[in-house]
């Protein structure tokens, strides 16, 4: 076996050291983004876990960040394999940002023992003139620049943006206010192969926004820039987007009073009761804008609203620049869960509420059924009772009036504050549901019921009367957790029956209910009809499950049970 001389084993020596010098100045570059990207613990932790990275924290907390971060990538940076399993899950989170393919570029020239060479990450998409002539044409009054309009039409795009970009943009739209700024944002992202890239999306949307003459000459920009970038913009694609960009355009912005919804879904858990996982989707005009967060965690009932809350501060980014009051919270529950306080549940941001901020005292909470949304033979009386209600029943129908549901509870003189022009009432029998049941499926009158009676808030029994009303396909009810003395005071079902009337009608219930959970916010506990008020308020139209949507970032947390 020939025997390496002392010249050779010098040389190979100094090779093997050039080589972990590199790696470890990688690695630390590496861990000091991925610190300041990441942000938390937790959040490290889920994508080191999709990496199949064993990390063992430290007893006494996780310390700096980028010192556990650079220990875990040292340990692994001769693994290629997940090292790539690590890039792979980065990417499902962020896209293919520019400092993300620096860093890939970087570990594959280490690999390749080309430690000398800087990486070439590939420019913005625009030279310096055609950047001049995009401003020029920005600056034109036909051009929707103003903030808001940025954050319009990032919503638009956000689909085919893909979500990193979709929430960095209207980051920026809201900070920075400028389309110049934005132009550079996302400029500077890189996209897949054969994806349009994501400023030409922007433009796309925008241009579909803009007055006839500014929108010709943005297209004809584009068109130019796409030619000259043949490698990187695909044509066929490209005329795809504008086409989507077209019809997003076209929904009217007025065609419903409240157009965006924040909706979570609670579903139970494998077999057994009271165990449950979280999803929400951000959602605007009866369609999906691409905008998904889930959790895999499973919770007990008792955990669920603090999972809840975390997760909708995870969607806070995409809707900063909007009027909470403009924003509707959606719970799609169970039939078990239909009682749950969630209007009580908090908003919460980065950092911790000095004072309770329940989120029904900042914007519309309402409640939808997920048994009956999966459920597709209550769907045609469904539809039917929801078109009444919202105002698109024949002409010569009478206007939808509440139903009165009556039950265990319900104070003795409630009968007295009704007249001969009111529904019928209904009368929930706990030992003939399928009485109720029939009844409600016969009088095709009935879209809004309201409780005169308290409805349980922390578990329900089925067959329960309300929930048979539900599986009917009565869209709306409204109902009250209980006062102090187990009752709903006289009159309180009457009361918020005329006030619904007297505004918008019974279709503008969920903005009627906000009223009067901010007026009971401002008196003594149980003294108002707003006090522990809850409104079903469930379109049959509306189902994000079903509609068009881009994946978003798991929160994977790894379940507790």
């Amino acid at each position: 076996m020939p025997v390496a001389t002392p010249i050779e084993c010098v040389s190979s020596n100094l090779a093997g050291r050039a080589a972990e010098s590199a790696r470890t100045r990688w690695c630390g570059r590496f861990a000091k983004e991925l610190a300041e990207r990441v942000g938390t613990a937790a959040e490290a932790g889920v994508l080191l876990a999709q990496a199949e990275f064993e990390v063992v924290w430290p007893a006494e907390g996780p310390g700096p960040l980028q010192a556990v971060l650079d220990g875990v990538l040292r340990r692994h940076v001769h693994n290629p394999d997940g090292m790539e399993r690590l890039f792979a899950a980065l990417e499902f989170q962020y896209g293919e940002p520019r400092w993300l393919t620096a860093h890939r570029q970087g570990y594959q020239a280490i690999r390749a023992e080309r430690w000398g060479l800087l990486p070439a990450v590939a420019p913005g998409l625009l030279d310096a003139q055609e950047r001049a002539d995009l401003d020029t044409l920005l600056g034109d009054p036909g051009c929707p620049t103003e903030p808001g309009e940025l954050c319009e039409v990032l919503w638009a795009a956000a689909s085919s943006l893909g979500l990193p970009a979709a929430r960095d943009g209207l980051l920026t739209a809201e900070q920075a206010g400028t389309v110049t700024a934005l132009v550079e944002e996302l400029d500077a992202r890189n996209s897949p192969a054969g994806r349009v890239p994501p400023l030409l999306v922007f433009l796309e949307h925008l241009a579909a926004r803009a007055e006839d003459v500014a929108r010709a000459d943005l297209r004809a920009w584009i068109d130019a820039v796409a030619q000259a970038r043949a490698d990187r913009v695909p044509t066929g694609r490209l005329a795809e987007e504008r086409a989507a960009a077209d019809a997003a355009a076209s929904v009217s912005d007025t065609c419903h009073a409240s157009l965006t919804s924040c909706l979570v879904r609670v579903e139970g858990s494998g077999p057994g009761a009271g165990r449950y996982r979280l999803a929400a989707w951000l959602y605007r005009r009866g369609r999906c804008l691409g905008i998904k967060v889930q959790d895999d965690t499973v919770y007990t009932a008792a955990e669920i609203s603090g999972g809840a809350e975390e997760l909708i501060a995870r969607l806070q980014p995409y809707v900063q620049h909007l009027d909470p009051e403009t924003l509707t919270f959606e719970f799609l529950l169970p039939w078990e869960a239909l009682g749950w306080p969630v209007d009580e549940w908090n908003l919460r941001g980065g950092g911790q509420l000095a004072v309770a901020r329940p989120i029904g005292r900042y914007g519309p909470v309402v409640v939808r059924s997920l048994d009956r949304l999966r459920d597709g033979w209550s769907t045609s009386q469904w539809t039917a009772r929801w078109e009444r209600l919202d105002g698109r029943s024949a002409a010569d129908d009478p206007p939808p009036r509440a139903c009165w549901l009556d039950g265990d509870g319900t104070p003795a003189d409630e009968a007295d504050d009704r007249s001969e022009s009111d529904c019928r009432p209904l009368v929930a029998d706990m030992a003939s549901p399928q009485a109720l049941a029939a009844e409600v499926a016969s009088r095709k009158d009935i879209s809004c019921l309201i409780l005169t009676y308290p409805y349980p808030h922390l578990a329900t029994t089925v067959p329960d009367a309300l929930l048979s009303a539900i599986q009917e396909g009565v869209p709306a009810a409204v109902w009250w957790r209980g006062h102090r003395d187990g009752s709903v005071p006289p009159g309180r079902a009457r009361r918020v029956a005329e006030l619904a009337e007297a505004g918008a009608g019974l279709s503008g219930l969920p903005a009627t209910v906000l009223t009067l959970r901010q007026e009971a916010a401002r008196c003594a506990k149980g003294s108002h009809d707003g006090t522990g008020i809850a409104v079903l308020w469930d379109n049959p139209g509306w189902h994000p499950e079903r509609l068009r949507r881009l994946g978003g970032p798991r929160a994977h947390r790894g379940g507790n049970g």
